[in-house]
């Protein structure tokens, strides 16, 4: 079950603690084993940079639920959790949108000098609970999409890595090989994607335009809608009373619930948009997503808003 060599590692979250704080931690009932037998995350500890550090690797669910757990005993109400992350990854906790998303939930987040970097740094989540698991998040989704291009490696989360143990996660073996993961969701929307374009065309009467969603998103509008510029992918829309642009494509409509519309707002829809390859509008009153492109890059934009929203509070 370990990771092959060629994909690209999940990015572990590196959690910055006193000595108190661990023992507090361990405590009965320990906490750092049930993050690793009951949650199924792998933990690594290590003191380096003067403080306790935990490495903890998984899927993103299995890391916010050890760490959810690690705040509500060590945190009352507001507190500060510190993040040992790679100098290589400094700018991109620049980027405009991670502040505005940040802003939005009412999170703190303290950087270094950059003149002061080193091979790492210390990143500081301010905040209630909430506010310092979603910015630690937020963060991670940052390297992790550093980590997908190859510009972080294992040797970025790890001080010793002959100490570290290897990169086994106790998970379904699927996730291990998301590029196997990717083709099996794509075949499995295509197929999704017909059976309810086939429904459309034997109720209606007439051809439906092809598009994907996933079961229960479908909505097809009466006419067909202007394709979003990529400056207006993100941005929300007070109406949807654009006229018609004719002979151009419908686009897929997703709806979502308005607490995760304003989660994902803006960065993670400026990221599915850029990473999927489609063309993404926001219509916040009618609580609609709307996707154009093919069918391949819609399927996965779907998905990918689908394992975004999961992480959304509740």
């Amino acid at each position: 079950m370990a990771r092959h060599v060629s994909e690209p590692p999940l990015v572990p979250w590196r959690l910055g603690f006193t000595s108190e704080q661990v023992q507090l931690l361990t405590q009965e009932p320990n906490l750092l084993e049930r993050a690793q037998e009951a949650v199924g995350v792998h933990l690594l500890h290590e003191s380096t940079e003067g403080r306790e550090v935990l490495t903890i690797r998984g899927t993103m669910w299995q890391k916010r639920q050890a760490v959810r757990a690690m705040l509500e005993r060590l945190f009352a109400n507001e507190g500060t959790l510190p993040l040992l992350l790679p100098s290589v990854a400094f700018p991109a906790l620049q980027a405009p949108e991670l502040w505005e998303g940040l802003q939005l939930l009412g999170a703190r987040l303290r950087l270094p000098d950059p003149a002061e970097l080193g091979r790492r740094f210390w990143a500081v989540a301010e905040g209630n609970r909430e506010q310092m698991l979603s910015t630690a998040t937020r963060i991670n989704t940052s390297l992790q999409d550093l980590a997908d291009h190859g510009r972080l490696g294992e040797t970025d989360f790890t001080e010793d890595m002959s100490a570290a143990p290897p990169q086994v996660l106790q998970m379904p073996q699927q996730l291990l090989h998301p590029q196997k993961l990717q083709e099996q969701t794509q075949r499995m929307l295509q197929e999704r994607v017909q059976k309810q374009l086939e429904e459309l065309q034997r109720r209606d009467g007439a051809p439906a335009a092809a598009g994907p969603a996933g079961p229960g998103l479908l909505k097809r509008p009466e006419v067909a809608t202007p394709v979003a510029t990529p400056e207006a992918s993100t941005q929300s829309r007070s109406t949807g009373a654009s006229a018609p642009v004719p002979g151009a494509p419908v686009p897929l409509r997703v709806l979502l619930p308005k607490k995760q519309l304003d989660f994902l707002m803006p960065d993670h829809f400026a990221a599915v948009a850029r990473h999927c390859s489609v063309q993404l509008d926001v219509e916040m009153q009618e609580r609609q997503v709307l996707l154009s492109g093919g069918l391949v890059e819609i399927a996965m934009a779907v998905l990918q808003l689908q394992m975004r929203a999961a992480q959304c509070p509740n």
